[in-house]
C-alpha cells in the first residue's frame, strides 16, 4: 500500500497532520482504519537490526515518511509482527 502512496506526495502529505520535523521527535498521522479516520502518535524511535539499518520498511533517501507510517499502522494493529508476513532480518 506504500509503494502505491508513494506516486502520489499530496496524497503522503495529507497523511500527516505533523508536517515537519519537531524536537519532541513525536508525529500524528491519519490513518483510515475500517473507514474511520484517526490521528495515530508515534515518536521517531524505530526498531533497528544491529548495522543500525530499518529491521522493516525504509524510504529513499534516508525519508522517514515510510517508517512513520509503518509504525502508525503497527501501533493500531497492536505490533509490528501482526502486520508482517514474516520477520526481516538482515
Amino acid at each position: 500500500a506504500l509503494a502505491a502512496v508513494a506516486k502520489a506526495p499530496v496524497a503522503i502529505r495529507h497523511m500527516f497532520y505533523t508536517k515537519l520535523y519537531n524536537s519532541a521527535g513525536c508525529f500524528v498521522v491519519y490513518l483510515h482504519i475500517n473507514g474511520v479516520k484517526k490521528a495515530v502518535m508515534v515518536d521517531d524511535y524505530f526498531p533497528v537490526n544491529s548495522w543500525g539499518q530499518p529491521l522493516f520498511g525504509h524510504g529513499p533517501k534516508n525519508e522517514i515518511w515510510v517508517n512513520i507510517l509503518e509504525k502508525a499502522f503497527a501501533k493500531e494493529s497492536g505490533s509490528y509482527s501482526a502486520i508482517s508476513g514474516a520477520m526481516s532480518m538482515y
